[in-house]
């Protein structure tokens, strides 16, 4: 009995951190305040386009909720573009 105590306890925080995790942010900074969706389906992606407090550019990918807001999966860094 305290073998599967002690396994339990052990493997517990390995089953909990995958509903616990957050996405890995760059800049948080750089996440727009999203509202509701009224067109996406259930289920699909939107990419939002932002830009961090010193200036880089990121793209922010959400998941449409069933209640039809946006969470926030990940967000990655757009490269640069020089216009000249």
């Amino acid at each position: 009995m305290k073998k599967l105590a002690i396994t339990i306890a052990v493997l517990l925080p390995f089953a909990v951190a995958p509903a616990m995790a957050k996405p890995y942010l760059p800049d948080p900074s750089a996440v727009p305040q999203t509202g509701m969706v009224s067109k996406a389906p259930v289920g699909s992606t939107v990419t939002i386009d932002s830009t961090g407090k010193f200036g880089t550019r990121y793209g922010n990918v959400f998941k449409v909720q069933p209640d039809k807001s946006l969470k926030l999966m990940y967000q990655y860094e757009l490269p640069n573009q020089q216009n000249g």
